[in-house]
């Protein structure tokens, strides 16, 4: 006979999905202060169906971070942050972010996140990475600031793993 979910122990992994980022991205801040609002990044979106309404969603993300100043990523389920420090005041809620560096033109760095969610939900869940960058500072995803063809600027790829974990 055929194996069902309910046959699995708990903690098996039922589903895994992963979007895969090749290509650039880049953000520019609106000039405010702070919070700054938070954009989807374009190909680090995945779509999840929870086979139980107890399941979790185990989320990873590898994204591929340069910036020209103050910038930060998040994790979303559709439009709800899933960074929710105790009172953020007008700071922006985030998973992972690079701060002002005065040699940040050339670099690019790997943030990982990773994020134990419980949609409660059997309907179709969208989790997305979003960026935001301070003031008028600019935010990119998979390259450099300055982003010259030379050997000193990198390129590179992000991914977003979303895996169903049975309770």
């Amino acid at each position: 006979s055929a194996i069902t979910v309910g046959d699995l122990p708990a903690g098996s992994g039922l589903q895994v999905v992963q979007a895969v980022k090749t290509d650039t991205f880049s953000y520019t801040g609106s000039g405010a202060d702070s919070p700054e609002t938070y954009t989807d990044v374009t190909g680090l979106t995945v779509d999840i169906t929870p086979s139980a309404t107890s399941s979790k969603i185990l989320v990873l993300v590898n994204a591929c971070h340069g910036a020209e100043g103050d910038s930060y990523l998040s994790l979303f389920r559709g439009t709800t942050n899933l960074a929710s420090p105790t009172s953020p005041g007008n700071r922006n809620p985030h998973l992972s972010g690079n701060g002002r560096k005065s040699d940040g033109a050339q670099n690019i760095y790997a943030h990982s996140i990773s994020f134990l969610d419980s949609p409660s939900t059997t309907s179709a869940t969208t989790y997305k990475v979003a960026i935001t960058a301070w003031s008028s500072d600019t935010a990119h995803i998979n390259r450099t600031a300055s982003d010259t063809d030379a050997g000193n600027y990198g390129r590179g790829v992000s991914t977003i793993t979303a895996m169903e974990i049975g309770a």
